[in-house]
């Protein structure tokens, strides 16, 4: 409605930018554990979905505000609530979404997206990932005794490290190494060929699966996490609803970004933090208008320009 001609410019240009980033942004922030301190910044409590921090420095507050504000004491079954049951939600209506979190090592991207010790530990602590599937499948299962479709669902699991594209299921050869994949260009974007798509029959079923593939992703220690992904991590699930007539294939993105601290040394952390800056760059151009996107600096942008600059619903959570 706010495109109509006669709306003020101010109104259309809003609309417009709101039409080419849809973009959610959620924030969780994890309660501090023993003997742990924020640093220089201190943050307040939440109100509402704002939260403010304090600088040591400034002793000023900077109020900030987004779509979704989990604190300290939100559940795992709050944050699917609000980030992956809408995605769900989208995905059962046709449409592509995408969920990538981000945030520094040991902020709780893993842990939210995957659940406690990486999925490996089924309960209430479930992460947005296995909460999504079972859902589907309960959604699924009710939809097909009604005999309207079929749903089939697969995955595939991949990461980038250090702009290599290696496949997390791929079967390794006589050196150990996983299969390294290349990618082309589409009409929106850009994909990865030859990945391993493994079929999906229960929420349990993609945890199993997700555990093996985790156990092989880039991984080095650092001071605040043994096992710190050095790695960006795409699962992505392929629904297909099957009618008598026709089949449709939807995409669910979901990415668990390497973390975003500083590095001292080249090499890994030098490539990690160049896909994040260039994560940024895209998402600072796309919400500015700006002609130019540079999604083609990174492979972690070739991949996400489909669901960045597209039609889908994405949304990020930062830790």
């Amino acid at each position: 409605a706010a495109l109509r001609a006669g709306a003020p410019r101010q109104v259309r240009r809003r609309a417009l930018a709101m039409g080419r980033i849809p973009i959610k942004v959620a924030v969780r922030m994890r309660p501090a554990g023993d003997g742990e301190t924020i640093g220089r910044n201190e943050v307040s409590p939440v109100i509402g979905n704002t939260i403010s921090v304090m600088s040591a420095t400034q002793r000023s507050t900077a109020p900030l505000r987004f779509n979704v504000v989990f604190g300290p004491e939100a559940t795992q079954h709050d944050v699917f609530m609000q980030t992956g049951l809408p995605l769900l939600e989208a995905a059962l209506s046709g449409q592509q979404v995408c969920l990538f979190a981000y945030g520094q090592t040991g902020s709780g991207k893993t842990y939210s997206l995957l659940g406690a010790d990486g999925g490996r530990c089924p309960s209430k602590l479930d992460g947005v990932v296995s909460q999504v599937v079972a859902e589907l499948f309960r959604r699924a299962a009710r939809t097909e005794r009604e005999g309207e479709n079929e749903f089939r669902l697969a995955a595939t699991f991949v990461e980038i490290y250090q702009n290599r594209i290696v496949d997390l299921l791929g079967k390794m050869d006589s050196d150990g190494n996983l299969p390294v994949l290349q990618l082309k260009q589409t009409h929106d974007g850009a994909e990865y060929q030859g990945a391993k798509l493994e079929r999906v029959f229960s929420a349990r079923g993609l945890t199993s699966l997700v555990e093996m593939a985790s156990k092989r992703r880039a991984t080095s220690p650092n001071s605040m996490h043994i096992h710190s992904s050095r790695s960006h991590a795409f699962l992505t699930l392929h629904l297909e609803r099957r009618t008598v007539k026709a089949s449709q294939t939807t995409m669910l993105h979901l990415v668990d970004l390497a973390g975003s601290e500083s590095f001292s040394k080249a090499g890994e952390g030098a490539s990690i933090n160049a896909g994040l800056l260039s994560l940024g760059k895209v998402l600072k151009a796309l919400a500015e208008r700006n002609p130019h996107v540079p999604y083609r600096d990174a492979t972690l942008t070739r991949l996400l320009q489909s669901v960045l600059g597209g039609n889908s619903l994405t949304m990020m959570l930062a830790c």
